[in-house]
């Protein structure tokens, strides 16, 4: 819950789905301070470090 957590200047990368483009989800994020970062169209590259953080937080838990 946004509430119940500090959120400004929290950077949150997605991909370009429209549900992350969309302007109601923008402005959800501005609301709480938030920044949007999205990777590069068609790049999977901008996302390969997360991944790998995220697989190796799944094996260990």
């Amino acid at each position: 819950m946004i509430r119940h957590r500090k959120t400004r200047g929290i950077l949150l990368h997605s991909d370009q789905g429209f549900q992350y483009t969309s302007k109601h989800y923008n402005e959800l994020l501005k609301r709480h301070g938030m920044r949007a970062s999205m990777s590069r169209k068609e790049n999977c590259l901008d996302n390969a470090c997360m991944e790998a953080s995220l697989a190796t937080l799944r094996v260990s838990v």
